[in-house]
């Protein structure tokens, strides 16, 4: 499964960032490492199953594709 919508990507890097005058952190800025990234997917994921708006059964797909759009987005420069 995939989650659909819509979204504008930030930034790779902060001179990425600079070059399109784009004011929102870059991926770079917010995360130290994809591990980090990574961990802040699955803490939100963690509340969410709490809140009962996602499955726990579905927790580990949602971080192998939050990562795959992490690769994706890191390797677009």
């Amino acid at each position: 499964g995939t989650l659909l919508g819509g979204m504008i990507p930030f930034p790779a890097t902060r001179q990425a960032r600079a070059a399109a005058h784009d004011p929102r952190r870059s991926i770079e800025e917010r995360y130290a490492s994809q591990e980090a990234y990574l961990e802040q997917v699955r803490l939100a994921a963690k509340a969410l199953i709490q809140e009962r708006y996602l499955l726990d059964e579905d927790l580990e797909s949602l971080v192998e594709q939050a990562a795959r759009h992490y690769e994706c987005l890191r390797n677009a420069l």
